[in-house]
């Protein structure tokens, strides 16, 4: 059993090797003060209180928006869309 406040970073010994828990032994919650660099996120319920700021390419299947969506797209490929929709018509 460790029971102890940490006053130092905890960096592992080799990179991308250990975790932090497992499926049998989950940590239950998470708290970040500042920008949590994840590599991929796997959740089963995901709430955003504030603003989620995606780049890339995104896929939202089964998706509930309550409130405002907003979708900025840069002039170029909007451009492009507006292009696209033309010669399909």
């Amino acid at each position: 059993v460790f029971n102890a406040d940490v006053n130092s970073h905890i960096i592992p010994n080799t990179d991308d090797t250990y975790d932090l828990g497992s499926n049998a032994q989950q940590w239950r919650n998470i708290h970040v003060h500042g920008t949590g660099n994840i590599d991929t996120v796997s959740a089963d319920d995901i709430t955003v209180s504030n603003t989620l700021d995606v780049d890339g390419v995104t896929t939202l299947d089964f998706t509930t928006i309550d409130g405002e969506l907003v979708v900025i797209i840069p002039r170029t490929k909007f451009l492009y869309l507006i292009k696209q929709l033309v010669n399909a018509l």
